[in-house]
């Protein structure tokens, strides 16, 4: 069974906060936010990735995570979840810059950018909200 990329629901909940406080492009002001973390957060997961940084890979997958539940891309969050076990169950990376050529690395890079697919995927799906209006 697929995992809902987007969870309505959450989306009406942050519209609701915005109406009550009178924000209404408070939705639109979230994605916006969430889009901007999440490049960086892609960004620097990249850095990390080549410095053979786990401990940083790991919060960056953990703050991704979290920020996706946020606005309820419950896809996005799943991949996120299996990103952090990946790397936990991997430990940490060989050093630096040797490390990008070994298996462990190439691994952790091919669910990195699977993550990033899935972003993609919903920014797709979000692409309507960022304009606002009623869902």
């Amino acid at each position: 069974m697929a995992t809902v990329v987007i969870k309505k629901e959450t989306l009406h909940s942050i519209q609701a906060i915005g109406l009550k406080t009178k924000k209404h492009d408070y939705l639109g002001m979230i994605l916006n936010l969430f889009q901007s973390q999440a490049n960086d957060i892609f960004s620097q997961a990249h850095t990390a990735l080549c410095q053979a940084d786990t401990k940083k890979l790991l919060h960056l997958a953990h703050s991704l995570k979290g920020s996706a539940l946020c606005i309820g891309a419950l896809k996005l969050a799943e991949h996120c979840g299996a990103l952090e076990e990946a790397i936990r169950s991997n430990g940490p990376l060989p050093e630096a810059p040797q490390s990008l050529g070994n298996d462990l690395a190439a691994n952790l890079e091919e669910k990195i950018q699977l993550t990033r697919r899935i972003y993609q995927e919903t920014l797709q799906e979000l692409k309507p909200f960022f304009a606002q209006g009623p869902i």
